[in-house]
């Protein structure tokens, strides 16, 4: 019954106020304007006919101004007793700015005795007049509960959320904090990583240092699921993170997309951005896995990321401390393949220094160069050699890779090169072996090979 008394109380006041002011858009209007103007530059003598005339024609925004001038002593001589008259005239048109006010009055005790359920009453308000602070106040005291106030979750996470749609921070890192512990709300990492993020964007102070917190624990989750075998599950989760800009997720995302698992396709087009992207950042892993995807594809990627996979493992071999051999090896390797240029030679060099730290894949290396130039060495001398032969020889007429021609069928030399000659020949024997024993008598040419 209350509510229903106040709401036509509240609805008659908006009425009669309306019709108060309608002859002046004090929304436009240049008296009012100018007042404003000059309450914004201090000059709050001049402001205050102008912003009083307003108010006294019922306009809520100057009845509010005009209590902030007598509550404060601007322009006019103080007064709690004038600024609590027209607070509530603003207030009770549902502007926005006074009830939040009257909210925080209540609530701390400005002026008035300390009323929570009072005050709350009115930060509710105000939050549905669109206050985002309201709403936030609102929300806290729903959340917590004080005094006559009972906790009350659902109608918490409401105004706290009114409130965040209005971009306060601290409803953001509240409702982000709720959401990761599951404190009266339910247990949602992503939601609470949405809220953060919103907050991060809004400048919160905490907000950076809370994302990394939810990053950790989602990293430690990825890691786990890697360990137990769950591959498509830590894929999954290594790719999400790796959007969030967690570099060594990325790696890790990228790692996987380079050599596969159960469960999870390889690619190493797809795995190249993101071993990049980490090892850009000066992720270690990063560096790693893209140094290890391009010495397995050879010439893949473009030149920058060929030579920046050379820099990984020539700084690893390199190492004052303690040379990295199999480093140096695949350095070797990326020589030999002509990922980089550079080519056997220097292949044989930077694996020679690794055989010499007995490291084997690299004396294999070695022995296989050392076998290929000593192969194309023996092939250098061999056609040299059948050059000086071939100059040696007498010319004439002879046509080199022509073949002398059968001259005739009475011709005691035999030649292979006739091959209509031979077949005649091997005909004419099978035909004479035919015939003995019949009357038939057959014979062979003079020099045929097979008679």
């Amino acid at each position: 019954m209350y509510r229903f008394i106040a709401l036509i109380a509240a609805a008659l006041t908006c009425l009669f106020a309306a019709t108060a002011f309608a002859q002046i858009d004090y929304d436009t209007d240049p008296v009012y304007e100018a007042a404003r103007a000059d309450a914004q530059a201090g000059r709050y003598d001049a402001a205050f006919p102008g912003i009083k005339r307003a108010a006294e024609d019922g306009y809520a925004p100057a009845q509010y101004n005009l209590a902030q001038l007598y509550r404060d002593g601007l322009g006019t001589l103080p007064s709690q007793g004038m600024y609590r008259k027209w607070v509530e005239a603003a207030a009770a048109q549902e502007y926005s700015l006074a009830l939040y006010a009257l909210g925080l009055d209540y609530d701390f005790g400005r002026g008035v005795a300390k009323d929570l359920p009072r005050a709350l009453a009115y930060y509710e308000r105000g939050a549905f007049a669109g206050d985002t602070m309201a709403a936030y106040n609102a929300g806290q005291l729903n959340l917590m509960g004080e005094g006559a106030i009972p906790a009350n979750k659902l109608k918490a996470i409401r105004f706290l959320e009114m409130s965040a749609a209005g971009n306060e921070q601290p409803a953001l890192m509240t409702l982000g904090y709720m959401y990761e512990a599951g404190f009266s709300a339910k247990h949602d990492v992503n939601l609470s990583k949405d809220y953060y993020y919103r907050a991060e964007a809004a400048g919160a102070p905490g907000a950076a240092e809370a994302i990394d917190r939810l990053k950790k624990v989602a990293s430690r989750a990825a890691f786990d699921k890697l360990l137990a075998n769950d591959h498509a599950g830590a894929f999954a989760a290594f790719r999400q993170l790796c959007e969030e800009e967690d570099m060594e997720a990325c790696a890790y995302y990228g790692n996987y997309l380079a050599n596969g698992a159960p469960g999870v396709a390889g690619s190493f087009p797809d795995a190249l951005p993101p071993l990049k992207k980490s090892c850009d950042a000066g992720d270690m892993y990063g560096c790693k896995f893209l140094a290890y995807t391009v010495v397995r594809g050879k010439r893949f990627g473009d030149e920058d990321t060929r030579y920046k996979a050379a820099s990984y493992f020539a700084k690893k071999c390199g190492s004052a401390f303690r040379p990295d051999q199999e480093a140096c090896y695949n350095l070797a390797v990326m020589y030999y393949n002509h990922t980089i240029k550079g080519g056997h030679e220097k292949a044989r060099e930077v694996a020679a220094e690794a055989c010499a730290a007995k490291y084997s894949d690299a004396c294999r290396m070695v022995t296989e160069i050392d076998a290929r130039a000593a192969s194309a060495a023996r092939q250098t001398e061999e056609d040299a050699r059948r050059a000086a032969e071939f100059a040696a020889r007498p010319q004439g007429s002879y046509s080199a890779g022509v073949p002398s021609s059968y001259s005739s069928a009475s011709s005691s030399s035999y030649t292979s090169s006739s091959s209509t000659q031979d077949t005649a020949d091997f005909n004419a024997f099978i035909n004479k072996v035919n015939s003995i024993g019949t009357g038939y008598s057959a014979s062979c040419r003079s020099g045929n090979p097979y008679c």
